[in-house]
């Protein structure tokens, strides 16, 4: 698709199977399944096959979460549960799912907003859907920007980015710790630059941090941390994640 007319300030949701491409303004750039508000009438993007002939497996209560609840509408929910189907994690969910995924509205919590957890013990997972602008659309700077899901251009594609941040910490709960790969991942976190603020604090945040990148922001992780982009890529071959 070149030069599609995208009506200026309408969200736009981006097809499944395919990432878009957008010359000039980095900012409009989303996965399938991302919500982008334009700023721009006519956008001219560049359609590149990921899913190309894969039909994307809906989310389901009972197969990949065992229990659900969201504060947010009906539609808004599936766009945000849609962010799995980005990560390709929807087959790992269907062999591990979680036991409870909540999207929420907390205001602060141990008097500081939080934007999910995940529980390893319950494999409980929550996301906040009451964020502050400070949280999401800030310019990139390398190690200082809070967290991946603060590049996101608008608050529901910061939901969607935390939701793969905590279920990376899932993936690594059920499928890294106390194995060969804890090693690759441990080694990385030693030698790699940190893309955010949030990359730098242990080990497992590393690791979360450097996989909602790899899903949302996969050229800035590429080029700046190159050996998180690599233990990325060894992971989810070994895991056999798409």
């Amino acid at each position: 698709m070149d030069g599609a007319t995208v009506p200026i300030g309408e969200p736009f949701l981006t097809p499944a199977g395919s990432r878009l491409r957008y010359p000039g303004d980095r900012s409009l750039g989303a996965p399938a399944g991302e919500v982008v508000n334009c700023r721009c009438t006519v956008v001219r993007m560049v359609l590149v096959g990921t899913l190309k002939g894969v039909e994307q497996e809906q989310i389901q209560i009972g197969v990949h979460v065992l229990a659900s609840s969201s504060v947010l509408s009906r539609s808004k929910t599936k766009q945000v549960f849609r962010a799995i189907n980005t990560a390709g994690l929807e087959g790992f969910l269907r062999e591990h799912p979680l036991a409870r995924l909540d999207v929420v509205r907390v205001q602060v919590v141990g008097g500081r907003q939080i934007n999910g957890e995940y529980d390893e013990q319950t494999q409980e997972l929550w996301i906040n859907a009451r964020r502050s602008e400070r949280t999401f659309a800030q310019p990139f700077k390398l190690g200082a920007t809070p967290t991946v899901s603060a590049l996101a251009p608008t608050l529901l594609a910061a939901i969607q980015r935390s939701l793969i941040h905590e279920l990376a910490h899932h993936v690594f709960s059920r499928k890294i710790f106390a194995t060969p790969l804890e090693g690759a991942v441990i080694e990385a976190a030693k030698l790699g630059t940190p893309l955010t603020f949030r990359a730098s604090v242990g080990t497992k945040e590393y690791f979360a941090e450097c996989f909602a990148a790899y899903t949302y922001e996969r050229d800035l992780l590429q080029r700046h941390d190159p050996v998180g982009y690599a233990m990325i890529r060894k992971v989810r071959e070994e895991l056999g994640l798409p």
